[in-house]
Formats: C-alpha cells, structure tokens, sequence
C-alpha cells in the first residue's frame, strides 16, 4: 500500500518493496490518480505512473527480507 503525501499542492505516491531478482530495496516515486470510489470514501487516490525508482543494494543478499513494521 503506497503512502499518500502532498507538497506544494501536488500529490505523489510513496512505496518501497524489496527485489529479489536484483536483491535490494525499491523506492518508488509516482504521481497519484484521483479515483472515484463507493461510499463511505467517495474520493481516493492511488499511485500512477512511477516517474522515479531507486534500488538500494542490500547490505548481505543472503539474509531473508525482513519487514523494520512487523513485530518481534
């Protein structure tokens, strides 16, 4: 699920997930897609088209992603 964020009136999607073909860490920068939805939220917004992505090597591909949210 992408985190929602807005900076000087504009609105941009923020996800990251891991790759494991490339075995590292991928941020995603996109713009957001307004989208009409059923009530109770009428008005939502999901990512659109990624116009920036970073791979971020991983510091030892041999360790199993490990989600920094999940609790121990």
């Amino acid at each position: 699920m992408p985190e929602l964020r807005e900076r000087a009136g504009r609105r941009y999607a923020v996800q990251h997930h891991y790759a494991l073909p490339d075995d590292a860490w991928c941020l995603e920068l996109s713009e957001t897609v307004l989208v009409q939805a059923e009530s109770p939220n009428p008005v939502t917004y999901r990512a659109g088209r990624t116009f920036l992505a970073a791979y971020i090597p991983d510091g030892d591909p041999d360790l199993e992603p490990d989600d920094p949210h999940s609790q121990p």
